[in-house]
């Protein structure tokens, strides 16, 4: 395993997240003690999208992110330099519009 340090590439990073993918929203879970979930939350009701409108989740790993927006009845696009993570959330939620 390499180390995270400002020098590294982005193809770098997109591998290091593509190594991880598969158990990212579990390890996230735990080490943030559940709050992720609860911070996801909060960020879909502070942005207060509406049926219809476009939600652009940047970074949005395997898209768990995305899916609070989603139950809004936004229209989101999940996105992420990942493809690691974009395949692990398309088997999650074929129905999302994973963008690399």
């Amino acid at each position: 395993m390499t180390r995270a340090s400002l020098d590294k590439q982005p193809h770098e990073v997109a591998s290091m997240f593509d190594g991880v993918a598969a158990n990212y929203d579990l390890t996230n879970d735990v080490l943030s003690l559940g709050q992720a979930r609860l911070w996801r939350k909060e960020v879909a009701k502070a942005v207060a999208a509406r049926p219809g409108q476009l939600v652009l989740d940047l970074a949005a790993g395997t898209a768990t992110s995305s899916l609070p927006f989603a139950a809004t009845g936004a229209y989101v696009v999940p996105c992420d330099f990942s493809l690691g993570m974009l395949s692990e959330g398309k088997k999650r939620n074929p129905w999302l519009p994973l963008t690399a």
